[in-house]
């Protein structure tokens, strides 16, 4: 192609990027952080060492490389508008690689700037998953134009795995696909040389020993919160959630959850449209079996992985969405035919954006950030915080960048750790005698306390028997996850009768 068609065509796509960059950025700025995301940036930012993250990190079952991503910044300010930054720097990547190397057309570049992931979930939520994307697109850039360069582009896919175990499964199926494709070379043209094979399978493998490393859990990990491993494989309902989710409904609008897919009726509509998803799927890669096996690899593994952890929320699931637009990709700098059934595929994720875009404009994830301004405004900084669930309220003392008496542990803690000390906590019975003795252990006059919910008259009465008068304060209720509402007390000890 002439160099002056090829710069027409990059300008063309710049063009049409542009619009959907700033409304990026116009996303971005409006999105108000939620626990998931702000976790990771508070353990960042309170680990004075790279050692001490890594400790940390350890609790989180996920690999390192994103909190050590997020360090480097984190030494220059503690503010939460700079984990916005480097999300941003990532997401601008993310479309300036779309827009600027990509072989694919312009109709589909559109669907996919317009689709859940790229427009949401991979660039204005600010975790890890984003980097899985834009490693995704170096990595299949490097790989077509440079496929005999084996190491070096199996090291993007070993990066990819220190991401998140997600990215250890696309980066395996990613490189099954490679490899594949190289031994097929090196059947007909006789390259490359076994001792790349070997050499590019060593590096990979170094890569996921590190990441398998560092997300190792702590000896004092507690299972809590998560369930521990293994302890629903063999429910036959658990393994159909699975399948249904890593079979296709990655792509189904997010308009209800896929957890409840088998047992709620009113969710039938998910159900019935898995069997048309597969079918495109067939369609689309009937004539590409090489890059079918891979997405089907992708998503055997990823059955797997759910049906052992539980884990398979849609961040999770996306990176199917993530391979096929490798898949794709592949298919048209090649010069391959491509189903027009592409495009109804990209089109469903279409669908998913317009509805959770439209949700998180009308009200926020969670009321952490109000709740922690609220307290600013009321100049109640100085007051011990105290708070239950410590999974749900954990955002505000983070946003206020000091410590919470969390009552599932009897401790004091900056970050959410998922420790083995807050295992024995019962919910249902023990609330109100750990908040009587989180006030005494404090030892303030006054202690604010948080809670995702209202205390009930039962409580009540049981902290009167305790000397403990709790009186409300304020309650932020507008995020539309309920369990991230905050209802704010403050906890005072009475005279004995």
């Amino acid at each position: 192609m002439p160099r002056s068609s090829r710069f027409s065509k990059e300008q063309s796509n710049l063009f049409l990027t542009a619009p959907f960059l700033c409304l990026y950025y116009f996303q971005l700025a409006h999105h108000v952080l939620w626990r998931d995301e702000f976790n990771a940036w508070a353990i960042a930012c309170i680990s004075r060492t790279p050692w001490e993250l890594l400790g940390r990190v350890h609790y989180e079952a996920h690999p390192a490389l994103w909190y050590l991503v997020l360090y480097g910044p984190s030494r220059l300010t503690h503010a939460a508008w700079m984990l916005k930054v480097v999300q941003g720097a990532i997401g601008t990547a993310i479309y300036l690689l779309l827009a600027l190397t990509t072989p694919l057309r312009r109709l589909e570049l559109l669907l996919i700037f317009l689709g859940y992931y790229v427009s949401f979930e991979y660039t204005v939520m600010c975790r890890m998953y984003g980097l899985e994307l834009l490693l995704s697109l170096v990595y299949v850039w490097f790989r077509m134009r440079q496929p005999e360069r084996m190491v070096r582009n199996v090291l993007w896919l070993g990066l990819m795995a220190n991401v998140d175990v997600t990215g250890g499964i696309l980066s395996m199926g990613l490189l099954m696909e490679y490899l594949f494709e190289r031994y097929r070379r090196r059947r007909t043209d006789g390259i490359p040389k076994l001792s790349q094979f070997a050499a590019s399978v060593a590096t990979y493998a170094l890569c996921v020993a590190v990441s398998l490393a560092t997300l190792w859990p702590a000896k004092d990990i507690g299972w809590a919160a998560t369930g521990k491993m293994f302890s629903k494989f063999g429910d036959g309902e658990h393994f159909g959630v699975a399948f249904a989710k890593w079979a296709g409904l990655a792509w189904v609008p997010q308009t209800t959850d896929p957890v409840s897919l088998w047992k709620e009726p009113h969710y039938w509509p998910d159900a019935a449209i898995l069997p048309f998803i597969l079918l495109i799927f067939y369609g689309i890669f009937r004539t590409h079996r090489r890059l079918g096996l891979m997405l089907a690899a992708i998503s055997v593994m990823g059955i797997l992985f759910s049906n052992a952890t539980s884990v398979a929320a849609i961040r999770h699931i996306g990176i199917g969405y993530i391979a096929f637009l490798v898949a794709l990709w592949m298919m048209r700098f090649r010069g391959e035919q491509v189903s027009s059934l592409s495009y109804v595929l990209l089109g469903f994720a279409v669908v998913g954006n317009i509805y959770n875009v439209a949700r998180q404009w009308g009200r926020p994830f969670a009321d952490d950030d109000v709740t922690a301004q609220w307290i600013r405004d009321n100049h109640l900084d100085n007051e011990p915080l105290m708070g239950t669930p410590d999974t749900n309220i954990i955002g505000v003392p983070e946003r206020l960048q000091r410590p919470v008496y969390e009552i599932e542990c009897n401790c004091v803690d900056r970050v959410l750790t998922f420790s083995h000390r807050r295992d024995d906590f019962d919910v249902r019975k023990d609330i109100p005698a750990r908040m009587v003795r989180g006030v005494k252990t404090l030892g303030a006059p006054s202690v604010l306390f948080l809670m995702n919910r209202p205390l009930t008259a039962e409580e009540q009465g049981e902290l009167s028997d305790g000397r403990v008068a709790a009186a409300p304060l304020a309650k932020f209720d507008r995020g539309y996850v309920s369990d991230e509402h905050f209802y704010v007390y403050r906890l005072t000890l009475t005279p004995p009768r």
